[in-house]
């Protein structure tokens, strides 16, 4: 039997330097009635009109100062048995649990699940979680020089909570905590604690798989498994089995995802006692890599033998508050397949999804590259922490590995990167024993058959011994400046990992969080003399806070991203914009331009590249961002521009040294016969066509063409069924005309 603690709860907040932890006296804190888990405290002050709405004009400032307030979350609960079992999914992050006033047990994890004895219940019992402000428990630690975290995330270094609650650059700083998931009472565990599947030798023609399963208690047991797909079934009382022509599953664009239905029963003295029911995926994976792009390098992955060109977002918090929410993440993977994307990156600053994301997965075909989540940090070496990230990652490993969605696990976002360039006492990558030595051991153990990357991106002693050297797998931000500039056009990694380009939200969405969306500035602006840039510029508090800074704080990090992405526009275009509407147009388009570029260029170099993990797909609040897809679901004009050039069958142009050229790319795995226009739009003149053949799962060069030197090229093809397709290209996309380039843009699409 199960009990859900979802309603009637009481939430009592007080501030730390009031608390007394000898004398707790509820009846003089804060108390907010009638309080539903899952909830987090800056949900209940919104709620109960203590502040306004979070996501509104600056308002998210106003919520730091609960940053040291303590929380009891308070319920009452019946039981007709004295022994149960407490389930707590979620806690964020450190608290004390009582029943009837006795502490059964503590916390300190966001990321892992807990579960209490409880004994000597009676029939009404109270349960209380007392939540530790994050903020105070996380500055108890020193810091060191070692250590290095971006400015107001140093509290997170030794708290595992997501990093990003801290304050990020796409996401708010929302520390103060709560219960994120249920709550539950239970009559007992299952016996049946893990099934592991463990899959090996496959092939078309067959495939071994092994049942490692775990059990809470002794007993006399005897299992049955049972396995369908389809119209294969297999059965058997051992934990070994050999599939014949096992149905295999495969990533989006190359073959179907299939599942087997699995059912482990389990009998004790020939009576059946219970059952685990779960889907699994047959699949090989490899990950091929060179340290640096240098002669035959490479940074590519296999899937059952056959390389597969990765292509889609990284993915960060769907909800800032809530970190995790179903509805939006449903959403967000559904634009993932409209997009014809193939993977997601679980980006290491935020947190491990729900059950929901990783089934979704496992049933579109979407591989995913996951991080553990450490993120732009030097993390601690210490005894304690290592303690604390031990038993997450085998938490985790274990809750997970099942999943044939996760092709790759990498231990942390851009750490080698903070270790070797960014920490005061800076280091070898290589002396972080949290993911060169502790993650790798505990995956040898309990998960060793998907790869593991360290870092992303990752500088082994190779690379760290031939700096000069660009690595295979890079995060392309750099300067952030022009789209096609040197950093941009010279970059060779043969895997982009992280690559964007920002923009404004949608106009209907700017005008629901800010009040004031134009102007950007306040106070004096200083122009560069030699070109159309801004050198100085503040922007607003509301633009301030939504880019996202996390304090009141001109001296914050990511102050710069309103003037950057201004900059970006004035680069673009020669028009000068004196209103939101248009500015808006013009920043999407920026933005769409850049991807459609970022994108078409990995695309370009087919078979010498293994993918592009762009950055990103939705935000998880309100802001000036990298996404697509803006909080309220609004579609930026990158979103249409990203859905061409990832399009299954692509002709596109690119400005090489040797001239203009027109390409093709498939991922069709036949030959297909396609007809040609290109068009200059600017003088609605045809100016080429032709024909080709495609070749399967490649890119070609189809000819050189001579255009203008700034004009805006269309690009008509068809198949040999008569499928139209239209993409476009502009040369030399720099000081453009926007209404220009509009104009001639709708007579096409």
């Amino acid at each position: 039997m199960k009990t859900t603690l979802t309603n009637n709860w009481k939430l009592y907040i007080v501030k730390d330097s009031d608390l007394n932890p000898d004398n707790l006296d509820f009846a003089k804190y804060q108390c907010f009635n009638n309080v539903s888990i899952p909830t987090l405290l800056e949900l209940e002050l919104y709620r109960n009109h203590i502040l306004g709405h979070p996501y509104e004009s600056t308002n998210i400032w106003k919520y730091h100062k609960y940053e040291d307030y303590h929380q009891f979350y308070v319920v009452h609960f019946n039981s007709n048995r004295k022994q149960k079992v407490l389930i707590i999914n979620g806690v964020d992050t450190i608290a004390d649990v009582f029943v009837n006033g006795e502490l059964v047990g503590k916390t300190e994890n966001m990321f892992i699940s807990y579960s209490f004895n409880l004994r000597n219940l009676k029939k009404d019992n109270e349960l209380i979680i007392h939540i530790y402000p994050s903020v105070l428990e996380g500055r108890k630690y020193k810091i060191t020089d070692d250590l290095f975290a971006f400015k107001y995330n140093y509290e997170s270094l030794n708290i595992r909570k997501c990093p990003s609650s801290f304050g990020w650059d796409i996401l708010p700083r929302t520390a103060l905590g709560g219960i994120y998931k249920t709550v539950e009472i239970v009559d007992s565990l299952p016996i049946i604690e893990d099934v592991h599947v463990i899959a090996a030798n496959i092939s078309k023609e067959s495939a071994n798989l092994k049942f490692d399963i775990t059990y809470r208690k002794i007993g006399n047991y005897e299992t049955i498994i049972e396995g369908k797909c389809g119209k294969q079934l297999f059965f058997t009382r051992s934990n070994k089995i050999k599939i014949h022509n096992p149905k295999l599953w495969n990533i989006r664009g190359y073959g179907k995802p299939n599942l087997y239905k699995i059912k482990v029963k389990l009998y004790e003295n020939g009576k059946l006692i219970e059952t685990k029911s779960f889907r699994y995926g047959i699949r090989k994976v490899e990950l091929k890599r060179t340290s640096t792009v240098q002669e035959n390098g490479c940074f590519e992955f296999y899937i059952n033998d056959r390389k597969v060109f990765l292509m889609g977002c990284n993915w960060v918090p769907v909800e800032a508050i809530k970190h995790i929410d179903d509805e939006r993440m449903l959403v967000a993977l559904n634009a993932v397949e409209d997009l014809n994307c193939n993977t997601v990156r679980v980006w290491g600053g935020g947190t491990y999804e729900s059950d929901r994301f990783y089934e979704e997965c496992d049933k579109r075909g979407i591989f995913i590259w996951h991080d553990f989540m450490m993120g732009c940090a030097s993390y601690p070496q210490t005894p304690d922490f290592k303690r604390k990230l031990k038993t997450e990652i085998n938490y985790i490993v274990k809750k997970l590995r099942n999943h044939p969605s996760i092709c790759l696990w990498a231990g942390d976002n851009e750490d080698d990167l903070a270790i070797k360039y960014w920490a005061v006492n800076k280091r070898s990558p290589s002396t972080n024993i949290l993911t060169r030595e502790l993650i790798p051991n505990i995956l040898k153990k309990e998960d060793n058959y998907r790869p593991y990357l360290p870092s992303s991106p990752y500088i082994d002693e190779y690379a760290e011994a031939h700096l000069k050297e660009p690595l295979s797998e890079d995060h392309l931000w750099g300067p952030r400046d022009y789209f096609k500039g040197e950093f941009y056009g010279n970059a060779v990694a043969y895997f982009t990992s992280e690559i964007g380009y920002h923009s404004l939200s949608c106009l209907d969405s700017l005008q629901r969080y800010l009040h004031k969306p134009w102007p950007f500035f306040e106070g004096e602006i200083e122009k560069d003399p030699n070109s159309r840039l801004l050198k100085k510029a503040k922007p607003t508090k509301e633009y301030m806070c939504h880019e996202t800074v996390a304090m009141e704080d001109y001296e914050s990090p990511f102050e710069y991203r309103i003037l950057l992405m201004v900059n970006q526009v004035r680069t673009l275009f020669i028009n000068d914009f004196d209103n939101i509407n248009d500015f808006s147009i013009a920043s999407q388009t920026s933005q769409a331009e850049a991807m459609k570029y970022f994108i078409e260029k990995m695309r370009k170099d087919y078979k010498r590249n293994g993918g592009i993990i762009w950055w990103n797909i939705l935000d998880g609040w309100p802001q000036v961002s990298e996404a697509l897809l803006d909080y309220y679901f609004n579609r930026k004009k990158a979103y249409d521009y990203v859905k061409i050039c990832q399009s299954k069958n692509l002709l596109m142009m690119n400005e090489d040294p040797d001239g203009l050229n027109l390409y093709f790319v498939s991922e069709d795995d036949k030959k297909h016969r396609y007809t040609y226009e290109i068009i200059d739009a600017y003088q609605d003149k045809l100016i080429d066509s032709g024909s080709f053949v495609s070749s399967p799962r490649d890119s070609i060069k189809i000819k050189k063409v001579n255009a203008a030197e700034k004009t805006l090229l269309i690009l008509k093809y068809k198949d040999e069924r008569g499928k139209e397709c239209t993409n476009h290209f502009h040369t030399h996309i720099i000081d453009i005309d926007l209404f220009k380039y509009l104009d001639a843009m709708k007579k096409y699409y």
